[in-house]
């Protein structure tokens, strides 16, 4: 039983001992697009893994704007793929999508075959490959890239070792 000025839970207030069901009207504040698309953002930025396409259309219900929706998308599908080490498929390779691995611009490297591509972040598709590599680099990624597959051979018998 409800009590005059008391409520029980956020949602429900009451008017002469009876509840009365809250409307959008009654919480309405004028929210500008800036802050909204900083909260989407961050709830897509903040998506648990394998969790972004459910988070994603959740978003896209609470904004009910799809212009919003892209202006906010396109910052945070390639934070979460590069947190999340998202994995591009480059002439019949995987290559892990991260920061460590992007380019100043924006390009992602492909280290095991001296090659760059581009990422579409929303589709996660690959868009273009081109040749690219730092000069010098060529050896010493060949020599890691070595022991960590002889250690994975060792110690983890069905590990992967991404290039």
């Amino acid at each position: 039983m409800f009590r005059t000025g008391i409520c029980c839970s956020p949602c429900i207030s009451t008017t002469n001992n009876q509840p009365k069901a809250t409307t959008k009207m009654d919480y309405d504040e004028d929210i500008p697009d800036e802050e909204k698309v900083q909260i989407a953002k961050d709830f897509l930025a903040n998506a648990p893994p394998g969790e972004f396409n459910e988070v994603f259309n959740d978003v896209r219900v609470l904004l009910d704007n799809d212009a919003l929706l892209k202006q906010a998308g396109e910052e945070a599908f390639s934070t979460y793929n590069e947190d999340q080490f998202m994995i591009a498929k480059v002439d019949e390779d995987n290559v892990l999508v991260t920061t460590a691995g992007r380019t100043a611009d924006g390009r992602y490297k492909h280290p095991s075959k001296s090659k760059v591509f581009s990422f579409d972040h929303l589709r996660r598709t690959v868009d273009e490959i081109a040749d690219g590599e730092a000069p010098g680099q060529a050896s010493l990624r060949d020599e890691v890239e070595a022991a960590a597959h002889d250690y994975a051979k060792e110690e983890h018998r069905r590990a992967c070792v991404a290039r």
